[in-house]
C-alpha cells in the first residue's frame, strides 16, 4: 500500500522467477539513504513501462493474424528454444491468445491455417515453430 491505496497486480511468469516485496517503511529508508540508486530504478522501469504500452497500443491496431504472429516472433526471441527441427515456445494458446485479446474462435482460424502451411504446430503446453522465415514473411 502506498500512501494508504492498496494496489494489486498478477502476473504469468515465462522463466524462472524470483518475487519480493518491500514494506513502504523500507523503501522510504532507501530513498533517503540512496535517493539516486533509487531514481535509476523508477527509470528504468519507466521506460520498461513505455515500451510495453507502445507495443500494447500497435498491437492492438494490428488484425488478429498479425498480432499473434508478431507475438510469436517476439516471445521466439525472449523464451524460444531451440529443437534439431524447430523452435519451441513454452505457452499455451489460451495464454497467447489473452496476451493479443483475441476470442478463441479466432486464434482458431488464425492457428489452423498456420499449422495448414505447416508454420506451426501447437501441442498442450507450448508452440513448435517448424518456419520462422515463413512467420518473419507475413509481416
Amino acid at each position: 500500500a502506498y500512501l494508504n491505496i492498496d494496489y494489486k497486480t498478477t502476473c504469468s511468469c515465462m522463466e524462472t522467477s524470483l518475487l519480493f516485496t518491500l514494506p513502504t517503511f523500507a523503501l522510504k529508508e532507501l530513498l533517503v539513504k540512496h535517493p539516486e540508486t533509487i531514481l535509476n530504478l523508477m527509470v528504468l522501469s519507466t521506460k520498461e513501462s513505455e515500451l510495453f504500452e507502445q507495443k500494447a497500443a500497435s498491437l492492438i491496431t494490428l488484425p488478429i493474424k498479425y498480432r499473434f504472429i508478431d507475438s510469436l516472433l517476439t516471445l521466439i526471441k525472449k523464451f524460444g528454444i531451440e529443437k534439431p527441427d524447430h523452435l519451441y515456445i513454452p505457452i499455451k494458446r489460451d495464454e497467447i491468445g489473452s496476451y493479443i485479446n483475441a476470442s478463441k474462435a479466432s486464434l482458431s482460424r488464425v492457428v489452423t491455417a498456420l499449422e495448414k502451411n505447416k508454420i506451426i504446430i501447437t501441442q498442450r503446453h507450448g508452440i513448435k515453430i517448424l518456419d520462422t522465415k515463413a512467420l518473419q514473411d507475413m509481416i
